[in-house]
């Protein structure tokens, strides 16, 4: 397997968290947004680059916003 291979493979369903966003004003519907939290993705790069094979970097746009 490719390291692309191991970089894209789906996390465990139990990784993958959920909360409502978009609430529409009258409180009866909302959009579902899952994400993963940043240490799974951290972990994930260091199984399959090493830990320090990656790194990550940070820039301050215009309005003062990373």
């Amino acid at each position: 397997m490719n390291m692309y291979d191991k970089l894209s493979r789906p996390f465990d369903p139990s990784q993958v968290s959920w909360r409502a966003q978009s609430l529409k004003s009258d409180g009866t519907a909302a959009m579902a947004l899952c994400y993963i939290d940043a240490r799974d993705v951290m972990r994930r790069l260091d199984e399959v680059c090493g830990p320090n094979g990656w790194s990550d970097s940070y820039t301050e746009t215009g309005k003062g916003r990373l």
